[in-house]
């Protein structure tokens, strides 16, 4: 019995000091992080708790500084099992706030959680990861505000590919306030947005890992699957293989199909992502392509990135993404 119970201590206090190294471990490294952010990171106070079985990492106050903008939120946590260090779960509050020269936007919801899989090795690479929020609210000092029901997002390391990741991404149920949901009614379709689905592969300059702060990993290429929106009858796609050129922007070629493209076009201008001219203009191309269409409401057309700019035919008719 006196046996048993000395193993039973040895066993407490072996389990007690791997706890007490991996805090400590979680507690030096993000105030490395931050003392070495050179102010770009900040928090009013750095804690952890969670003994004996959960290493919980607590950031109260925390601010990421940019050239002219930053972000905010009341507090940050990260919690990984004692005996489990590189599986992290994370939690968002409600009230995180990114601030820029124009305006204020701020983020609320419930349920805004993440986790991640690091490689158990000396890199930490990123394995796998999750992000999930429910009634989601981002609202404007501008006055706009926009909800989603549910926002799901994946990555996963792609093991044929180096430095490469699959991922995907949905938001579900998307609402705007009155304003725009008036306009959006002038125009024929839902007050509500069904849904945006993204699935895609991306190459990295670099491995996703604990030395990305050094790396600065950067999209070199990235193979979209399926980008899509389901928004009444408005309904479009987009497939095709981009590359991050020497200017940072993407060239490569973009296979579109929309449906009900005359409304797509209009909620283009009024979301500000193309003038009245360029939509005039696209519309008369697309006016031609439907021509003696069994549906001439559904087009499918390519656009090409080249030069820093999205082409239709030989048409420009906007900038192209950047990608770095």
């Amino acid at each position: 019995m006196r046996a048993l119970i000395w193993v039973t201590v040895l066993l407490g206090a072996l389990w007690a000091g791997i706890w007490w190294f991996a805090s400590g471990a979680a507690l030096q490294g993000a105030q490395a992080l931050i003392d070495g952010s050179d102010g770009q990171v900040s928090a009013a106070d750095v804690s952890v708790s969670g003994f004996p079985n959960r290493v919980d990492l607590t950031l109260t106050e925390v601010t990421l500084k940019g050239p002219d903008q930053s972000w905010t939120a009341p507090f940050l946590q990260v919690f990984a099992m004692t005996w489990k260090p590189w599986q992290l779960i994370g939690v968002l509050p409600p009230g995180s706030q990114l601030r820029t020269p124009s305006q204020d936007i701020t983020l609320n919801g419930i349920k805004m959680r993440g986790s991640a899989t690091l490689t158990p090795t000396k890199d930490l690479a990123l394995s796998d990861a999750i992000v999930e929020g429910h009634g989601l609210e981002l609202s404007s000092t501008l006055g706009w505000q926009v909800t989603a029901e549910g926002l799901f997002g994946a990555a996963q390391e792609d093991l044929t590919q180096k430095n490469g990741y699959r991922v995907g991404l949905t938001l579900r149920n998307i609402g705007f306030d009155t304003t725009m949901a008036q306009s959006l009614s002038s125009l024929g379709l839902p007050q509500v947005l069904a849904q945006i689905h993204l699935d895609a592969k991306a190459v990295m300059s670099s491995p996703l890992d604990r030395f990305s702060g050094q790396s600065n990993p950067r999209i070199e290429t990235l193979g979209i699957t399926d980008l899509s929106f389901d928004w009444g009858t408005a309904k479009g796609s987009i497939v095709g293989d981009l590359l991050s050129g020497t200017d940072g922007f993407a060239e490569g070629e973009l296979r579109i199909h929309v449906q009900d493209w005359r409304k797509v076009l209009a909620l283009g201008v009024l979301c500000d992502a193309m003038t009245q001219d360029q939509a005039d203009l696209l519309g008369r191309g697309f006016a031609e392509i439907a021509k003696g269409a069994a549906d001439n409401e559904t087009i499918d057309v390519t656009l090409t990135a080249a030069g820093g700019l999205i082409y239709f035919g030989a048409l420009p008719i906007g900038p192209a993404p950047r990608l770095r």
